[in-house]
């Protein structure tokens, strides 16, 4: 168990370098491969499994789809809202990151 959220952790590291870097498609199947083990190990309720999401709707929102990139966004923060509240640090990131993808998708809507 212990080595799986090792794997994870290293995968999750691995994910946000290569999101950096702009490599989404290599970043994106890292996170949903950590995903997977996350939903396996801890449910799909749970913190670890929200962050991950949240790194997945970041490497999405790169890659330029956003609508994938609110839907991990919106399931991370449904669970981070109920397990942590709306004031932790991991909340409000999640937070600013939906907002900035909804406005960016609303400002787009306008002038199109």
């Amino acid at each position: 168990e212990h080595a799986r959220y090792l794997m994870c952790e290293i995968g999750e590291i691995r994910c946000a370098v290569l999101s950096n870097q702009g490599d989404y498609d290599k970043a994106i199947a890292l996170c949903e491969a950590a995903l997977a083990v996350r939903m396996d190990a801890f449910g799909a309720d749970n913190v670890n499994t929200a962050a991950t999401q949240s790194m997945l709707g970041i490497a999405y929102k790169g890659k330029g789809d956003r609508e994938r990139a609110i839907e991990f966004c919106d399931q991370a923060l449904a669970i981070q809202l109920r397990a942590l509240g709306s004031t932790h640090p991991a909340t409000e990131a999640t937070n600013a990151a939906r907002q900035s993808l909804l406005l960016q998708h609303s400002t787009e809507s306008q002038y199109s």
